[in-house]
């Protein structure tokens, strides 16, 4: 890809502000965002780098140009600045691209960054697969349809799920550098993560070895089936980059609600991830606030609950709630139905704190983590199976 398909892209409206028909030969390598003043240490050389102009101050009559000083010493391939914060692309940003030869393109205001991304990876994966000979032996039908879900924000599950069907793939999973399960196929058990030396990379692995995507076999595979895990690790390949440039745009797609859960559960079984913490209600109210938070779990999704335990009543480091109020991690876990839910934890777990005179104590936490199946055991005696949890965030959550 070269900077001059970025013009070409359909239903983006990106135009050139500054270039040459020499700059517009550039390759380009990936995509950034950034509204950081000086973004050079975050950046690699050959990427378009896209930004709001958040940065800029029509009274700093240096701005533009340390801008682009940083981008040229970063090496980069072209600057993609939006037109939404200040309507227009700056004269100024035009001349220091032009000092510094660093083409700069225009994104109108109508145009996300998000969509931007999104094509210049699914450009770029296009672009590998094209030149790639033998890697990825994934029919071409196949191809096509994991391309049109890879055009939407399609979960990685239902990904997994239509290549494990079109092409007979040994059960694996999908998972982070870091060891979160985003998606898997067959019956999970003990070795549900795979071995490491088996794990095949999603995309281009990030700067720390946490970040980055997985595609990991349950069981060591066969030489032709890890030449297929080869090829669909490739194919997902935008999927993991989407991932990893939507960092910066997360905050922008949470909803917050206040609600009370009693009255207002969150909507059935659609989350990834439902999490409830230190939510404490008196025990008549616990099992239909308990049920809610499951029933909004999607399946393949986990439930994570937290509490306080009732065994620091006790010991002066507790809660000052009543009794009622609080359960062990046995009586929610018991409160999920077998045929429905594999409980990966229901422990107790301790942590320090302060008593109420300040004074160092142990508490305890009641905790739960439960994945919800995706179909019915294979039968009554098969065993619990874990899977990774994904952090929680506030009181209580539901993603």
């Amino acid at each position: 890809m070269i900077v001059g398909d970025l013009l070409e892209l359909d239903g983006l409206g990106i135009r050139a502000a500054w270039t040459t028909p020499e700059l517009l030969r550039r390759t380009v390598a990936g995509v950034t965002s950034t509204d950081l003043q000086d973004p050079a240490r975050y950046l690699q050389p050959g990427e378009a780098v896209l930004t709001g102009l958040v940065w800029w101050n029509a009274e700093d009559a240096s701005a533009a140009l340390r801008f682009a000083t940083s981008l040229r010493s970063a090496g980069v391939a072209a600057l993609l600045a939006g037109e939404g914060t200040h309507g227009t692309v700056p004269e100024a940003l035009a001349a220091a691209c032009r000092t510094h030869r660093i083409p700069l393109l225009s994104v109108p205001a109508s145009t996300s960054f998000r969509a931007v991304t999104d094509r210049i990876y699914l450009r770029l994966w296009g672009d590998l697969q094209a030149s790639s000979h033998g890697a990825a032996a994934v029919p071409e039908g196949v191809r096509r349809e994991l391309a049109a879900l890879l055009q939407g924000d399609t979960p990685p599950q239902r990904l997994l799920d239509l290549a494990a069907a079109r092409l007979g793939l040994p059960d694996c999973s999908i998972a982070t550098a870091g060891g979160r399960v985003l998606a898997r196929t067959g019956t999970a058990d003990a070795g549900e993560d795979g071995d490491t030396a088996w794990a095949v990379p999603i995309g281009a692995r990030g700067g720390s070895p946490y970040e980055g995507w997985l595609l990991r076999p349950h069981e060591r595979p066969a030489a032709a089936a890890a030449t297929v895990l080869q090829g669909l690790a490739d194919l997902l390949g935008p999927a993991a980059a989407r991932a990893a440039a939507a960092g910066p745009q997360v905050a922008d797609r949470i909803t917050w609600i206040r609600a009370d859960l009693g009255e207002r559960p969150p909507a059935g079984g659609g989350f990834d991830l439902v999490t409830a913490q230190y939510l404490h209600v008196p025990a008549a109210a616990r099992p239909a606030l308990f049920a809610g938070l499951a029933a909004a779990v999607a399946p393949g999704g986990t439930l994570l609950i937290t509490g306080h335990h009732p065994r620091d009543l006790a010991g002066g480091g507790g809660p000052r709630l009543l009794p009622e109020m609080l359960f062990t991690p046995e009586e929610a876990a018991a409160a999920l139905d077998p045929a429905d839910w594999r409980v990966r934890t229901a422990q107790t777990r301790p942590r320090p704190a302060e008593d109420r005179a300040g004074r160092p104590v142990t508490v305890h936490d009641a905790v739960v983590v439960a994945v919800r199946r995706t179909s019915a055991p294979a039968s009554p005696s098969a065993p619990a199976a874990p899977t990774a949890p994904a952090a929680p965030t506030g009181e209580e959550a539901a993603r």
